[in-house]
């Protein structure tokens, strides 16, 4: 078992590996409790496993963290590809000067409308209250400030 996920063994003493193996050994024996035999999602099992308290004791931590630490990883690359993807699609060669706050707030908006359109869509009040000057951080230069005159053009009716 541990040949299969060797970054996360060798994170391991021999001794821990030892005490993790008994306690898997150990379970294929014990009787557990009703509401842990019948709890339908393998994380929900396991968690509930490193939780339980036999005799004063967490009988299992050992090997529930261990299975919950390989519950954990990715069970492929294609999350990772999909994002890279987006950005690839974000950020174009017309559009290569975007900031990472930028380009992380366009990813995430993506995300958020995912399941609506963007015709469905209500921004909450946050949403709207933080839509002003500030979001920009811009702080003009002293030249701009002194050239701050706006001539509009000659309008007649």
């Amino acid at each position: 078992m541990y040949n299969e996920v060797p970054r996360i063994s060798t994170q391991y003493s021999k001794f821990d590996l030892q005490v993790i193996d008994t306690e898997w050994r150990k379970l294929k024996i014990i009787d557990l409790c009703d509401t842990i035999k019948t709890i339908k999602y393998v994380d929900e099992f396991w968690t509930s496993l490193y939780n339980w308290e036999c005799d004063g004791e967490f009988k299992f931590k050992n090997v529930a963290s261990f299975v919950l630490k390989i519950l954990s990883l990715p069970h492929s690359s294609v999350d990772c590809e999909r994002v890279f993807s987006k950005v690839n699609l974000v950020k174009t060669k017309v559009r290569n000067r975007l900031q990472v706050e930028s380009l992380n707030g366009l990813l995430l908006s993506s995300e958020h409308i995912k399941g609506t359109t963007c015709i469905h869509f209500n921004p909450t009040k946050l949403m709207i209250d933080s839509m002003n000057v500030t979001m920009y951080h811009y702080e003009p230069t002293e030249t701009e400030i002194s050239n701050d005159v706006v001539e509009f053009g000659n309008f007649t009716s």
